[in-house]
C-alpha cells in the first residue's frame, strides 16, 4: 500500500506511524431530552477505564449529528490494531452500561401510523 502526503504537510510536523494502532470510531444515540454535557463527560470517563484504549493520545467525544430519534455522539479513540474489534466491543458495552446506570435513555426509532377512512 502506498500513501502520498503533500510536502507542505510534512515539513515541521511530527509523523506518527499508525500501523501499531488503529482509530476506532463509534456512534452513540441518546434521547433529545438528555443533558449533552453529562453524556459527553460520562463517555469520556468510561473510555478512561478501558485498558486497551491509548490514554496518551486524545480521545474525542462530541455531538456528531441529530437523528430522527436521537442526538448521536461520535466517539473516537486509538487502540492496538490487533485488538481493534475487541476494544470496540468492550467500549460499546462499557458505554452502554454507563449510560444505562445513569438513567439516560437510548431511544429506538418509532413510527406513527394513521389509518385513514376508518370510522
Amino acid at each position: 500500500m502506498r500513501i502520498q502526503i503533500p510536502n507542505r504537510l510534512i515539513i515541521g510536523e511530527v509523523l506518527h506511524n499508525s500501523a501499531n494502532e488503529k482509530l476506532v470510531e463509534l456512534e452513540v444515540g441518546v434521547a433529545y431530552k438528555s443533558n449533552t454535557d453529562q453524556v459527553i463527560s460520562l463517555i469520556e470517563q468510561t473510555l478512561k477505564t478501558i485498558k486497551d484504549i491509548d490514554q496518551e493520545r486524545a480521545r474525542i467525544v462530541g455531538i456528531d449529528n441529530f437523528g430522527d430519534s436521537s442526538i448521536n455522539f461520535g466517539v473516537r479513540f486509538w487502540a492496538p490494531t490487533e485488538k481493534h474489534f475487541h476494544t470496540r466491543y468492550v467500549a460499546n458495552k462499557a458505554i452502554h452500561d454507563a449510560i444505562f446506570a445513569a438513567g439516560i435513555e437510548i431511544p429506538f426509532p418509532q413510527r406513527e401510523v394513521r389509518m385513514l377512512g376508518t370510522e
